[in-house]
This record gives structure tokens, sequence and C-alpha cells, in this order.
């Protein structure tokens, strides 16, 4: 009995053994004449049939001055962001091209001609007209498109010269103004195009002139000043600050012209006059612009640092904001500029004060 239980248990072993070696496998090692079995490869790349798709123009983008956030999409029929402006002598496209008249297209505008009978020899002077939105344009709420109409009056433009349409929007109570410089090779007569920037506003409260840059913030005018929907500047040139100032100005510092009060909104008047410095400012000694009454009520305005800044022979404007008990002061006005030692009179050294300029009589 002892025997036949071993027996059964040694049978029972290597039936357990031969099922571990079908279920589990062998040694691992490829056995001499047998090809060890494949291994999945990963599946290659796939490849699309050749399909030939349209091309695709690709918007760019641009913002507007100010960086309102939002970006606007710029396809071909929209117009330039604010500073690129393009200049079109007698109405041509600035591309050269000619332009679509198809149904849905815009004629472009007239050519302008210019004027008869223009002394070269002159002055420069120049003529704006027809200040309008340019109507083929997409405008948004505050970039929109807009033309003006030149004709050279007088004179010839100089090479190397830097000639600009100055146009400027004055915000809030005034004082502060935004401006757009568009380049122009002035031509005998042409047409100028350029975008508002956000700044200007929604409105049409804005005004273009031609000029001359002298530098940052430094223009001289060539034509008077034209609004949207404005009569045509005057063709004659006015006189200059120091024709305008006539032999009173001659041996003073400053030549001083067109003097002004405006109020426009604010309860506080803005009082402006142009100059053109002729003598280089000296220091140590303070310059004081005067608004005098018949009365003898004056107001004193420092313009020592604007004149130090000022170069021989620059054209500007002196202007201040009106406050206080000089808000209350009314023409007929006296102004003149004059030049003190301190900037305070002392009731103990009094000092007798140095006209440095002509005086002009603002009557409103």
């Amino acid at each position: 009995m002892i025997l036949g239980a071993v027996t059964a248990g040694l049978f029972l072993v290597g039936l357990v053994a031969a099922a571990g070696i079908l279920i589990f496998g062998g040694d691992d090692a490829p056995q001499p004449g047998i090809a060890p079995p494949q291994i999945a490869q990963n599946n290659p790349a796939f490849e699309p049939p050749d399909i030939n798709f349209p091309d695709v123009n690709q918007a760019g983008f641009h913002q507007g001055i100010g960086n309102a956030g939002v970006a606007e999409a710029q396809g071909a029929d929209k117009q330039p962001p604010p500073g690129n402006l393009n200049t079109t002598p007698n109405g041509q496209s600035a591309s050269g091209a000619e332009p679509s008249n198809g149904p849905d297209s815009v004629a472009p505008p007239a050519p302008v001609k210019p004027l008869p009978n223009v002394d070269a020899s002159g002055r420069l002077w120049v003529v704006l007209s027809n200040l309008r939105a340019a109507p083929e344009g997409r405008p948004t709420t505050f970039n929109r498109p807009f033309r003006v109409d030149y004709q050279l009056a007088s004179g010839a433009p100089q090479p190397n010269s830097k000639y600009v349409l100055h146009v400027t929007s004055k915000r809030g109570s005034g004082l502060i103004t935004h401006y757009v410089d568009v380049p122009v090779e002035l031509q005998a007569s042409g047409t100028v195009e350029f975008v508002t920037p956000p700044t200007f506003g929604p409105g049409n409260e804005f005004v273009a002139a031609m000029a001359l840059s002298q530098g940052r913030n430094k223009w001289d005018e060539l034509s008077g000043t034209l609004s949207v929907g404005g009569a045509a500047t005057v063709a004659e040139a006015p006189p200059t600050i120091q024709e305008a100032a006539g032999a009173a100005a001659q041996g003073k510092t400053l030549a001083i012209a067109n003097p002004e009060l405006s109020r426009g909104s604010s309860a506080f008047p803005t009082l402006s006059v142009s100059y053109v410095l002729q003598q280089a400012v000296q220091s140590p000694g303070f310059y004081f612009l005067i608004a005098e009454q018949q009365g003898g009520q004056r107001v004193e305005i420092d313009v020592s640092i604007s004149l130090r800044q000022a170069t021989v022979g620059e054209e500007g404007a002196l202007r201040a904001r009106l406050v206080g008990a000089g808000a209350q002061i009314q023409p007929p006005l006296t102004l003149f500029v004059e030049k003190r030692r301190t900037p305070i009179p002392s009731p103990i050294r009094r000092e007798e004060p140095e006209t440095v300029s002509n005086k002009v009589t603002l009557n409103r």
C-alpha cells in the first residue's frame, strides 16, 4: 500500500511539471536552427494622398494708437493703420495701379488742378480744400479715413525738407492736443489720405494744416487750418511774425504777434501769442509774458523755460491758462515780454524790468 501511494505521488508530480512547461514555456534562448519569433513594429506615419489646397491669404492684424486691447483684422480692403498714410498727387492711387471700375468699387477722387500763375520765387504757401471722409473706407468707431486736397499757391518745395499734413485735435479743456503728421511729397497739387487715431475720438473736431516739420513738436505752418466741410484756406500767405511785429521788434530778443484769448468750454481762458526768437535769452534772468489792462491790472506768466529751450530763429507760441484772479482779466489788453533778475519782485530791492519784445494789442 505504501509503495502504491509513493508511485501515485510521483506520477502526479510529473503531470504538474509537464503542465508548467506547456503553460509558461521553457528556455527563452532561441534554439539552434529555429528562427526567433517576429516582434511587431510601430505603425509607419500615415501619408495622405496629394491634394491641391487653394491659396488662402492670411489677414494681418494691427492695433490702433492707444492700444484698445482688441486686434482688428486688416485685409486688402481695409484702411491703413494710423501712421501708415498715403499721399496721392493728382488723385492717383498710391500703388500706381489703375482703379477698379467694378460694380462695387467707388470712383477715385478727381484730379486736383494746379493753381494758375504760381510765383515760384515767393514764400511757400499752400491752399487746402475739401477735407472730407473717404467714401470707400471702412471706418471703425475711432479709426476713420479722410482726404484733403491741396494746391501750391506760391513758392516751391525745397529738397531734403520734411513736409507734413499736420492734423490736430484738442481734447478736454483744449490744452491737450493730439496730432498726426502725414508725410507729404509736395507737388503742384494733389490729394492726401490719412486715418484719425483713437485719441481723436469719434467726432470730427480736428483741423488740418500743411506744415514744415522742424523737429519734435515744432512746425512752421504753410497754410491756414481747415476743418471737415470747411471752406478752402486763403491763397495769400499772411505776414510773418516779424512782418506783423514791424519796426518795434527790431533789436529785441523776441518779436511777438497774433495774440489770442480763447475760452472754449472751460471757465478759464487761454492766453496765447506767437513769437520768433531773434536773440538768445540770457541766464541768469527770468522772462515773463505780461498781459496788462488799461487800468494797470496785469497778469504775469513765467515763460523762462520755454524761451531757454528755443533756438534763435525758431517760431512758437507762448500759451498759458488764466486761473484765479487772472481769469477775470478782460480785453483790451497789451501784451509784451519783460526780463527780470528775480522771479518775484522784491519790495525792498526794486528793479526796473527790461522789455525784451515789441508790444501788441488784444482787443477781443
